[in-house]
């Protein structure tokens, strides 16, 4: 199943799992780790082939697991609600995903201290849901406090680090505060193309920002210049 889960074919990994899922709960039970990790990639499996529905489901019995076994402050229960909440953020549920994510951060701070790659991770991760639900000014503050533990983390020149940078100024693109922006976006472009290429999707994602920033700004000089260095989505 992981082998055809790792080659995309998730419709004929999803049913041996459920058979390996089976055999793991009446063999060993149902709180069992490998009863509980086959379960987790399920879940997994089924959120990337579309069954939003279904990883729903499978990540809230994963997550009851997991709590009641390892405690609401192991790794694994962080991990599974970061999971859960991205995909309560696909299905649109914004409230129940921010929940979710803060839990996660809350969960991965009281074992890992505030500087660690968790809760960066977890934290870009809930700005992007705050983002997605439209509420910039509440976003903002969220990829700032991101981007300080990314910084510490990765260190300032790190393309991870220069991908949350432009996020962050997406964001302010989002609430018309270009002149805050587009040193960020430049910052980023400066790291991402020489480290990653023109093609990545996340150099290109930049590209875009500042095409939209130069153009919603009307700065039509520096908006064509970037749109020539666009590619097709």
């Amino acid at each position: 199943a992981i082998f055809l889960r790792n080659r995309r074919q998730f419709e004929e990994a999803e049913p041996l799992l459920r058979e390996a899922i089976a055999i793991d709960q009446a063999t060993l039970g149902a709180e069992h780790p490998s009863a509980v990790t086959n379960l987790n990639t399920l879940a997994g499996v089924q959120r990337l082939k579309g069954d939003l529905e279904g990883a729903r489901g499978t990540f809230e019995q994963v997550l009851a697991l997991r709590r009641a076994t390892l405690g609401p402050e192991h790794p694994n229960v962080s991990i599974t609600l970061d999971s859960y909440a991205r995909v309560l953020k696909a299905m649109g549920d914004y409230a129940l995903a921010e929940q979710r994510q803060r839990e996660a951060i809350a969960s991965a701070r009281a074992v890992l201290g505030d500087v660690h790659m968790s809760i960066a991770i977890t934290t870009g991760n809930l700005a992007s849901i705050v983002r997605a639900s439209g509420d910039y000014e509440r976003a903002l503050p969220a990829y700032r406090e991101a981007l300080a533990v990314y910084e510490q983390v990765f260190g300032a020149e790190h393309p991870n680090v220069a991908v949350l940078r432009s996020n962050l100024a997406g964001c302010l693109i989002d609430l018309r505060r270009y002149e805050e922006a587009e040193p960020l976006l430049l910052e980023s472009y400066a790291v991402l193309e020489p480290s990653r290429g023109l093609e990545d999707r996340m150099t290109q994602s930049t590209v875009r920002f500042l095409v939209r920033l130069y153009e919603e700004a009307e700065r039509s000089a520096e908006a064509e210049r970037y749109k020539a260095l666009q590619r097709p989505a």
